[in-house]
């Protein structure tokens, strides 16, 4: 069955975003959900070890998981590839290609990575910090898992398409 996620929070630019990304990666958006995205919130939840993402957090309603995302942009993003994908066993189509550069990641934290795939190579436009820039000239995010020290420059990694 497919999961179902309930979007909760003010009419925005942001809400519509998530909202068509979820949908189009196959999640239901209607029926008992099992998960719920709730965006604006400030709650005393647990945080998640992901970034961007220090500001969402995770909470719990009646027995439904309810993730709280700051109404910005790279929250948003990352709320999306970082959590709900993983969350969901969304497993959507990647692209395997070499890295152009090396990616040096901290341990103990999930981050996105923002590629751009140019030239036969993934070459990274930002690592945890994601600019409105950086957001616009990317074609692929990469999860870089929590226990990575990052990859090496040439090694193979695979990202999904930013536009997917």
């Amino acid at each position: 069955r497919l999961p179902v996620v309930a979007l909760r929070g003010e009419p925005s630019p942001l809400l519509v975003y998530l909202r068509d990304q979820i949908a189009r990666m196959g999640v239901a958006l209607d029926g008992k959900p099992d998960l719920i995205v709730d965006l604006g919130t400030k709650p005393a939840a647990q945080r998640l070890a992901l970034e961007p993402g220090a500001d969402i957090a995770l909470g719990d309603e009646q027995g439904v998981s309810v993730l709280h995302v700051p109404l910005r942009m790279d929250q948003v993003f990352a709320a999306l590839h970082g959590f709900l994908c993983p969350a969901l066993g969304l497993h959507l189509a990647a692209t395997r290609l070499p890295l152009a550069q090396k990616i040096a990641s901290r341990v103990g934290i999930a981050e996105i990575a923002l590629l751009e795939a140019r030239e036969g190579h993934f070459h990274l436009r930002a690592l945890a910090d994601l600019p409105l820039q950086s957001l616009a000239s990317a074609t692929h995010v990469t999860l870089i898992a929590a226990m990575s020290e990052g990859h090496a420059a040439g090694e193979m990694i695979s990202a999904v398409s930013v536009y997917a």
